[in-house]
């Protein structure tokens, strides 16, 4: 990994979003003796979660074991994607059968519900995915299988991509009519605020120390404000979690920036405001800010020299996508990604009153939503699964699997390098 220290420096800064907030934290809840349903992690996953059971007449406790959003819920992009990372139409039949279409039409249906959000400043002027290899046929060719699913999918030529995008570095794209962006901060406080609303409780700095069978059913959580009996318990912490609340799986650094850009560089800079991730494994992607800004991101790899070598890296990126230089480094901030084997989140129910889950795999604000109310009504009302659960957590070999993505990603890197330089 890059420098130890520099890394880690970049893992507690502030996101751009916590520097641009101005909402006052509410006052922490006290710890009630019991809840329908105790959620551990305050991220989207937990607070869609939380609202869904207070929304169905349930009562709510969540636990989050700092401020809301200093995990990945306050620390990522804010993009909004209606479809899931590293998957087609068909690769997803081939995975989850039947179970494919519920699965994204559930994405699709929290992609609106988010950008809709009251206070998320949502933006739903679409997500694109520029392709650099696929053949024209076969990009055509998707875009009309994800129509055939209910995603709002448009095939993009070089002509139409530029015009959207200002690059001409891609040959094709699929435009998601569906996606947008928002800042995921403020939908969190949002969301937050409307569980508090409905008489839910949010209870920060309380991390779920422990929990075990209740004697009755449920779970008992043990806090440093004292114990709290769950009939039902959610465990969301994902990649943030700690101790009992940290699934096996393997675990990326995403390092993200926000440049500044002069008026004639704003210009050429994503001019319809789309913002877009291309399909590489070195994944390049873009979204325009308020005040002529423009925000991007890299995965941290092992051999990177320190912070400096990422803003090169970031700059060197701007200006092979859109022709032109980059302003002022405002902030530069590190998020965390889970990863899985097959790109789809692994959900481990051991239990008819518990449930665990892991691996966004990049695709994180949707997904949450999605995962957070389908997994609440799992097991308050055993509403049908959206994804197939196991009940018991894959053999832990994060270790392996990140080594392997960041082989992967180095590969791609090296390539693009390669193939940049040449022109």
């Amino acid at each position: 990994m890059m420098q130890n220290d520099g890394l880690q420096a970049l893992l507690a800064a502030p996101s751009w979003w916590q520097l641009q907030s101005s909402q006052m934290a509410a006052p922490a809840a006290s710890l009630p003796a019991d809840s329908d349903l105790v959620v551990v992690g305050g991220g989207i996953t937990g607070l869609s979660a939380a609202l869904s059971a207070l929304e169905h007449g349930f009562s709510a406790t969540l636990l989050e074991s700092a401020a809301l959003g200093s995990g990945a819920s306050g620390r990522n992009s804010g993009f909004v994607v209606p479809v899931p990372g590293r998957h087609s139409p068909a690769s997803l039949r081939r995975h989850l059968g039947s179970l494919a279409q519920p699965y994204l039409a559930r994405l699709a249906q929290s992609a609106r519900t988010l950008l809709a959000f009251p206070g998320a400043q949502g933006e739903n002027a679409g997500w694109m995915l520029p392709c650099g290899t696929e053949d024209k046929p076969d990009a055509e060719a998707r875009a009309r299988d994800w129509t055939a699913y209910g995603i709002q999918a448009d095939y993009l030529d070089a002509e139409q991509l530029a015009e959207r995008l200002g690059t001409s570095r891609y040959r094709y794209a699929l435009n998601f009519r569906q996606g947008g962006q928002l800042d995921p901060l403020a939908l969190a406080q949002s969301m937050a605020a409307a569980c508090r609303n409905l008489g839910g409780g949010v209870v920060t700095h309380c991390p779920a120390l422990s929990f075990r069978r209740a004697e009755r059913g449920g779970y008992r959580v043990l806090t440093p404000q004292g114990e709290i009996v769950a009939r039902r318990l959610l465990v969301a912490g994902n990649c943030y979690g700690e101790g009992p609340c940290r699934p096996p799986g393997a675990v990326m650094t995403l390092i993200l920036g926000v440049f500044a850009l002069s008026p004639d560089a704003a210009a050429r800079c994503l001019p319809q405001g789309i913002p877009f991730s291309d399909g590489y494994k070195d994944m390049w992607f873009f979204r325009r800010l308020a005040g002529n800004r423009l925000m991007t991101g890299l995965f941290a790899l092992p051999g990177q020299s320190g912070t400096t070598d990422c803003e090169r890296l970031l700059r060197q990126r701007i200006h092979h996508t859109f022709g032109t230089a980059s302003g002022a480094l405002l902030q530069m901030w590190a998020g965390r990604i889970g990863l899985t084997r097959h790109a789809l989140p692994h959900l481990h129910c051991p239990d008819e009153a518990l449930a665990y889950w892991h691996g966004c795999n990049g695709r994180g604000l949707a997904l949450s939503h999605a995962l957070g109310s389908n997994l609440a009504l799992r097991l308050l009302r055993d509403e049908a699964p959206v994804l197939p659960a196991s009940r018991a957590w894959p053999q832990p070999a994060g270790d392996a699997m990140r080594w392997m993505a960041q082989l992967l990603v180095a590969r791609d890197r090296r390539r693009r390098t390669v193939s940049l330089a040449k022109h």
